[in-house]
């Protein structure tokens, strides 16, 4: 849907998204439900949406929820699906990115939609839960957001949902351990990883700096392995303090047709942390480089992202058994990007589930 003809009438996205909401409950006649008060899009304007998207909107069950703090904008009731509406800068100007962005909702669906039996949903802020059964599996898939911070969050209370007493306020006598299986995307560091393949993390290395808020230990292989990687790197003194973490044995040995396997860097950011530039200068402008080129023994940094270190040493202080299992979604050493990443995620459920329904 092209309104860029329009956008001079418009101060900034957050009111054209905000009106095109508006348009789109009127095209399909439900109630625009919000607090605030906002005035109609232009007629020609509505026409436009109309004529593009109102086909689509009409056979859908529509409901609004503007007024609640979502992540998307309208909830289609006959498949429980979402939709949102986002907005861009072009230039001085400003236009929808599309309607129908994912949201965490809707990952969280990716996978339920494999269930045999949905035993629930529930969603508190950005953390999107769907508990259900895959044979007599039952599996909880938690969509837990970007950051070793959200992560922070969902393993500290996943374990107290396990191992606290919350009538008493107590810990547990008996500790349960729970599987803790991250799915996610990540960027490959190494040229023989391809998009779309899948990568298992053997190791998680955090250059955040939440385990460092934790009393952990290393076992003597992790050791020699940080050390080798700071030595490499060079990044200690430089406001980053490297940490490692391990995958659970057990669990990794069950994903190996079809995985490659290397070590996980873990970033707190999506830009400079990963070596993006826009306008804000780098301080480690060779960070690309001093990971790709990190060799010890058979050990290699394979790709990067941003929650795996974190939910590896989370699991490990508690008692739980993790892995990490990204969909490859971008080569930045061949500079290649995945021509459908929603097709490379769906491949990485189709693959990995199976294997969780019999672990």
């Amino acid at each position: 849907m092209n309104v860029l003809k329009y956008t001079h009438r418009f101060n900034n996205t957050e009111q054209l998204g905000i009106l095109v909401e508006r348009a789109m409950c009127d095209i399909v006649k439900i109630p625009f439900n919000t607090k605030r008060k906002y005035d109609s899009l232009p007629g020609d304007v509505v026409n436009d949406i109309s004529e593009t998207v109102g086909p689509v909107l009409k056979k859908m069950k529509l409901q609004h929820v503007g007024n609640l703090n979502t992540t998307y904008d309208f909830v289609n009731s006959e498949n429980n699906t979402t939709i949102s509406v986002k907005t861009l800068m072009k230039g001085n100007r400003i236009c929808p990115q599309h309607i129908g962005q994912c949201s965490l909702n809707s990952l969280s669906s990716k996978l339920g939609k494999h269930f045999d039996k949905i035993e629930c949903k529930n969603q508190h802020r950005e953390f999107v839960t769907h508990t259900g059964y895959i044979g007599k599996k039952r599996i909880s898939v938690v969509a837990t957001g970007i950051g070793p911070d959200n992560i922070d969050i969902v393993l500290n209370e996943l374990d107290a949902l396990v191992n606290i007493d919350f009538d008493s306020r107590t810990i547990k006598s008996e500790k349960k351990s729970l599987k803790i299986i991250r799915l996610g995307t990540s960027g490959a560091l190494q040229d023989f990883i391809p998009v779309d393949s899948l990568v298992v993390s053997s190791y998680g290395i955090g250059l955040d700096n939440l385990m460092h808020y934790y009393a952990t230990t290393n076992t003597a292989t992790e050791q020699n392995l940080l050390e080798a990687f700071n030595q490499h790197t060079q990044l200690v003194g430089k406001a980053i303090q490297p940490y490692i973490t391990s995958s659970a044995a057990s669990l990794s040995a069950q994903f190996t047709d079809g995985f490659h396997h290397g070590i996980t860097v873990t970033c707190p950011g999506f830009y400079g942390p990963q070596g993006r530039v826009l306008r804000a200068p780098l301080a480690q402008d060779q960070l690309i480089n001093k990971l790709t080129t990190f060799k010890h023994q058979e050990h290699f940094v394979s790709n990067f992202e941003m929650e795996t270190s974190a939910i590896y040493g989370l699991a490990n202080l508690l008692g739980h058994q993790a892995l990490s299992i990204s969909a490859i979604v971008a080569n930045r050493i061949q500079q290649s990007f995945s021509s459908d990443g929603n097709a490379a995620v769906e491949h990485m459920i189709k693959t990995c589930l199976p294997i969780i329904a019999n672990l």
